[in-house]
């Protein structure tokens, strides 16, 4: 997988976009007086992942700049934007837990069982398989599986390694995007199992 600056810098604009994003929600729930601290937390957190992978990236492509970047370089890239995938699952995970006051024993799949909404499962279920590979499996995936978000198709596929398509180093970032929504909607319901 060969990539140029360019490719990190569009990666750079999705994050920027995706943290702009989220200081908006913030700014808008510090400045509503209503019972939003789990959503706040939620997105306060997130938020940290975020900033960590602005910094570290900007401070890749100020290293590389002007250079042909190989594929070590991407692979940076990339490990930094799972690691906010993954960090965001686990972190919606909990908070979803709370919200529903569920024994901290329930994983994610019993979660997605028992609270949301039907329309929704096969999202969540995708991005638990997805999670579950890359922390359990070293990447590799179990089952296949696919999903398309905003026209862009993910394909797992059993036995492979879980991959970022060539100048799609925003995957990841999109994903984390379209569940910080699907979280924030359930934090916004009233509490209950669905």
């Amino acid at each position: 997988m060969i990539a140029n600056v360019e490719n990190v810098k569009n990666l750079l604009l999705s994050l920027k976009l995706l943290d702009n994003w989220v200081h908006t929600q913030a700014d808008a729930l510090e400045k509503n007086k209503g019972d939003n601290s789990k959503e706040l937390q939620f997105i306060n957190m997130v938020s940290w992942y975020i900033r960590i992978n602005l910094e570290m990236i900007y401070f890749y492509v100020s290293q590389w700049e002007g250079k042909q970047i190989g594929d070590e370089e991407v692979k940076r890239c990339i490990e930094l934007t799972k690691l906010l995938f993954i960090n965001t699952v686990s972190l919606a995970e909990y908070v979803i837990r709370e919200f529903y006051n569920l024994n901290v024993k329930i994983m994610l799949s019993r979660i997605i069982e028992k609270c949301i909404p039907e329309h929704d499962k096969k999202f969540w279920s995708f991005i638990n398989n997805i999670r579950n590979d890359i922390v359990h499996n070293n990447g590799i995936v179990r089952e296949n599986d696919k999903f398309s978000l905003n026209s862009r198709e993910f394909i797992l596929e059993q036995g492979k390694m879980t991959q970022i398509k060539e100048n799609r180093l925003d995957d990841f970032v999109l994903i984390v995007e379209h569940l910080l929504i699907k979280v924030i909607n359930i934090l916004r319901s009233k509490p209950g199992i669905q």
